[in-house]
C-alpha cells in the first residue's frame, strides 16, 4: 500500500496555511503546520517531510534562511 505522504507548511498566517492544507488533506497527505521558521526547524529535527511549503518573508528566521538550513 501506498504511504501518505507528509507535507510541511510555513507561514506567519494561519489563513495561508489554510487552504493549502484543506487541499493537501483532501488529496491524502499527511499535513503539518508551522508558524515560523524557528517552529519548522524544530519540527524537523523531529520528523521528515517529502514536501515543504514555506513562506519566504516571515518574521524572525525568514524562509529563505529556513529553505537554506533543510
Amino acid at each position: 500500500p501506498r504511504m501518505a505522504k507528509k507535507v510541511l507548511i510555513v507561514d506567519d498566517q494561519k489563513v495561508n496555511r489554510t487552504l493549502p492544507s484543506v487541499l493537501l488533506k483532501q488529496k491524502g497527505c499527511e499535513v503539518l503546520e508551522a508558524e515560523s521558521g524557528e517552529e519548522a526547524l524544530a519540527l524537523l529535527a523531529e520528523e521528515s517531510v517529502d514536501a515543504i511549503l514555506l513562506d519566504v518573508s516571515m518574521p524572525g528566521i525568514s524562509g529563505r534562511f529556513c529553505g537554506l538550513r533543510t
